[in-house]
């Protein structure tokens, strides 16, 4: 299904829910419908992206602000590279502070750890000590959609989100045998999300199982590097 018919398919439920749709304000299905595609590509985790950023000598913290969009779309973040090659190994505060107590002063140098200091804030540890590029990989939600957009996962999932979206909406003012029909959409919207889930970790096993069960022979490349699982 596309953005319109997405739409449609909520406002058809919500209709069906029981949602008087003389009442105004009418909700904003489309901004619902979003949501929805938010929450499942989070809860899912199937986009994997990456990312770059430019260092800037002695700024240790990085946020979305002139870098890179960290919030609210990256779920998480689990590997950071100084340029093509060497990586930041990710690390926490205790761990920091049993390396250098002093972390926040330390001096400038090329960074080889970084911690999440808080949503949307990454800290590279030591501050770099000139401009370099960043390379970056993680899991990210998706959306929005807009005008003839179709979701970036299989259509045979899709009847989840104007479920979950009617349900966004329908719990706020259902009740009685509405708010019943209210929780089968979201049962049944868990119940496909669940499934999704289900088979994207098994497609992820299955790479995993596949790689570590080669020969060290057959993993190696010829540059040496091995190819990079996750």
């Amino acid at each position: 299904m596309n953005y319109e018919q997405l739409v449609d398919a909520t406002e058809d439920l919500c209709k069906f829910g029981g949602y008087n749709l003389a009442e105004e304000p009418h909700p904003d299905f489309a901004s619902f419908v979003n949501l929805a595609y938010n929450q499942l590509s989070s809860e899912v985790e199937y986009n994997w992206e990456e990312f770059s950023f430019s260092t800037v000598v002695g700024q240790a913290e990085y946020t979305d602000t002139g870098t890179f969009d960290l919030t609210p779309n990256w779920i998480r973040i689990t590997d950071l590279w100084w340029g093509d090659s060497t990586p930041i190994v990710q690390t926490d505060l205790a761990t920091l502070r049993k390396i250098d107590y002093l972390w926040k002063q330390a001096s400038n140098a090329q960074s080889w750890m970084w911690i999440p200091i808080e949503p949307g804030v990454i800290r590279l540890f030591p501050p770099p000590s000139s401009v370099a590029t960043i390379n970056g990989f993680g899991s990210r939600a998706k959306g929005p959609l807009t005008t003839g957009q179709i979701p970036t996962f299989p259509s045979k999932f899709h009847d989840a989100l104007p479920l979950r979206a009617a349900w966004l909406i329908l719990r706020r003012n259902a009740t009685g045998t509405s708010y019943q029909r209210a929780v089968a959409y979201r049962d049944e919207a868990n119940e496909i999300i669940g499934k999704f889930k289900t088979e994207v970790q098994d497609q992820k096993a299955v790479i995993f199982q596949r790689r570590v069960s080669r020969q060290p022979a057959e993993r190696l490349l010829l540059s040496g590097q091995y190819p990079w699982v996750w």
